[in-house]
């Protein structure tokens, strides 16, 4: 009786230590560094007439950098330069930008939530992204192209499309 009872109490110990769910691991977890680099490159968008956005978007160590300019004429509008960065912790990336006329710094939280598919809110919401009244989507519909929606309170205000620069 002691030795069914020792060989129960094993083996209720080592079953304690098991995880129930064994199909679920962290593979499954989208690489969020990985996927972001998708953006690597030189991008470029029609804003309006005669007014461009361009994006450079390089690798820095295991970061990005982008700085954006916006271009009308040929007269330089805008330019801004970002840094994004992955946040263990959050499991998210988070992004860092100024503006070269303003000393204000934004900041955002973004995640992959598919291959093809990145969310973006201010980074007060990297926790409950859902109460984000400003979110922003990007979605790679080919290595080439990409589109960007701008949500406010759960409405498209503004889609533009960005396109990979050739060489």
């Amino acid at each position: 009786m002691k030795t069914v009872f020792l060989a129960a109490l094993i083996a209720g110990f080592l079953l304690m230590g098991t995880n129930p769910i064994q199909s679920q691991t962290t593979d499954d977890k989208l690489n969020q560094m990985e996927l972001l680099k998708q953006w690597q490159g030189t991008w470029k968008c029609e804003i309006g007439k005669d007014t461009i956005d361009i994006q450079y978007v390089n690798l820095f160590g295991k970061a990005m950098i982008d700085s954006i300019i916006t271009v009308s004429k040929g007269k330089i509008l805008a330019h801004e330069m970002e840094i994004w960065g992955y946040d263990q912790t959050h499991d998210k990336i988070i992004a860092a930008g100024i503006g070269e006329t303003s000393p204000a710094i934004y900041l955002y939280a973004a995640w992959f939530t598919s291959k093809d598919t990145m969310t973006i809110v201010q980074y007060q919401y990297i926790s409950s992204p859902e109460k984000a009244n400003f979110k922003i989507e990007w979605v790679i519909k080919s290595p080439d192209l990409i589109t960007r929606t701008v949500f406010a309170n759960g409405k498209a205000l503004d889609v533009k499309t960005y396109n990979r620069v050739k060489k």
